[in-house]
């Protein structure tokens, strides 16, 4: 079961909490009818309501492969809002996007200065933990095939069931003394073993080939409304987490440089006036270009506007995210893409910073 909830019913204690209506909240709702679109096939769902917006139910998956939703009778009226999630149907898309050699090229650089050394540890271990979690709604599939794909390679041998028979009739033998001396009876249920297990083989071999493979439980996760919510919000942490990381990177380096009496936050007016005094040349490239910029609006609707997309964020062109039915969409191709735009600035201000500090 899932349960899809948005806005806050009328007449409804505030302190009873939208996710203990089922348990609690009926006395207060009206049933009514609904419309609800649930879109599977590009990726994208949305819940639509005509004006309500909270649903018991579950989702199945219809014998073509799209899916659908199974309705509880049970409908309550609340305050009509929506929420689309959007994401990349193709598993082989999500993987770690961090698995170059950066991590060698900038340690390299540093050869141990400290505290730059410890900077650079703390930007490769944030980036590599993002990778990581981005990478994890392709690991959960894959680690399913491989478990089925174990039970198939370990089925018994020949041996190993002759082994079974001879010990469960001497097992037989000392619980029930008169087979040792019934030859025939003996026999009989050896032959009884040996046809449960031929039952029991051909049962197995018609599992195997009924195995689940990482696609099929793939498309079984995109009909889990809740493993897809965590996706989506999975992804856009990564990013904030590439962003942030990154953000806080060129901060240390700067105050490093700086010596500040307080060390300068990336968000203040100094913050650019001593990025520019110190990495002129490179200023623009690592933190104030349009580039740049798009990443910090992305970063700031993400957490000060709950994903939804801001007025300057859609009036720019060529945004690293997608930009969908009011909100932000981050793909595994954002990632990469992200990664891969900011690694040569975090590598230009590390040779910057050394060759400034010796």
């Amino acid at each position: 079961m899932f349960f899809i909830a948005a806005g806050r019913p009328k007449n409804f204690d505030q302190s009873i909490m939208l996710a203990d209506l089922p348990a609690r909240g009926r006395e207060y709702l009206k049933p009514c009818e609904i419309s609800l679109r649930w879109q599977s096939d590009q990726g994208r769902r949305q819940v639509r309501c005509d004006p309500i917006l909270l649903v018991l139910g579950q989702a199945t998956t219809n014998h073509n492969g799209t899916v659908g939703v199974q309705l509880d009778c049970t409908i309550y009226l609340v305050n009509c809002m929506k929420k689309s999630l959007s994401y990349d149907t193709r598993l082989d898309e999500y993987g770690p996007f961090f698995k170059d050699n950066f991590a060698h090229e900038i340690f390299a650089i540093v050869q141990g200065r400290s505290p730059i050394d410890q900077f650079a540890f703390d930007l490769v271990a944030g980036w590599r933990a993002a990778s990581y979690s981005a990478a994890l709604p392709a690991a959960f599939p894959a680690v399913l095939e491989s478990f089925f794909q174990g039970m198939q390679r370990s089925q018994p041998t020949n041996s190993m069931r002759q082994d079974f028979f001879h010990i469960v009739l001497s097992r037989l033998s000392k619980q029930i003394p008169t087979l040792n001396r019934n030859s025939k009876l003996t026999r009989n249920i050896q032959e009884v073993l040996k046809s449960l297990s031929q039952e029991v083989q051909q049962a197995r071999k018609i599992s195997n080939q009924m195995m689940t493979l990482k696609e099929d439980v793939w498309r079984g996760f995109q009909a889990e409304i809740a493993y897809m919510q965590g996706l989506h919000h999975a992804l856009r942490f990564a990013f904030l987490s590439l962003i942030g990381n990154y953000e806080t990177y060129l901060a240390n380096l700067l105050n490093f440089v700086e010596q500040p009496e307080k060390p300068i936050r990336s968000n203040s007016k100094k913050f650019e006036q001593a990025f520019r005094k110190h990495f002129p040349s490179i200023a623009d490239h690592a933190w104030f270009g349009q580039e740049m910029k798009k990443f910090r609006l992305i970063r700031h609707a993400i957490i000060h506007n709950g994903g939804r997309i801001s007025s300057e964020l859609e009036s720019l062109s060529n945004v690293p995210a997608r930009l969908e039915h009011g909100e932000i969409h981050v793909y595994p191709t954002h990632l990469r893409n992200a990664y891969q735009t900011l690694r040569k600035p975090a590598i230009d201000l590390t040779i910057a910073v050394v060759s400034n500090k010796p």
